[in-house]
């Protein structure tokens, strides 16, 4: 993301960050390449980068068995800051990130 930056305008560097919590088989699998089991797991928590005001979008953050937290949520803005602006986030209202908002004073 920091290369494709450089040769786009600041308008289209306008981001959202979106987040959902997806739910996964709980069995386990071998990884091949590296040569490890994975699993199980019971859910995987994704971030993504998309523009508002352009077509693009980037997954930006993945892990197993991770509910959102504030900690994260600043680590991901503090890393991509620097390169987009972002001006919003969103997801769904699942109980844990209804938590998440209560957190942040946010009802």
């Amino acid at each position: 993301m920091k290369f494709k930056g450089k040769s786009m305008t600041n308008m289209q560097k306008v981001t959202i960050l979106s987040f959902d919590e997806v739910y996964l088989s709980d069995e386990i699998c071998f990884d091949k390449q590296e040569q490890r089991i994975i699993g199980p797991c019971k859910s995987a928590q994704v971030v993504m980068a998309r523009g508002l005001f352009s077509d693009w979008k980037q997954s930006i953050y993945f892990k197993f068995d991770q509910a959102m937290t504030k900690a994260i949520l600043f680590e991901i803005i503090r890393k991509v800051e620097p390169y987009y602006t972002v001006v919003a986030i969103v997801c769904d209202m699942g109980a844990s990130n209804q938590g998440l908002w209560k957190s942040f004073d946010i009802d």
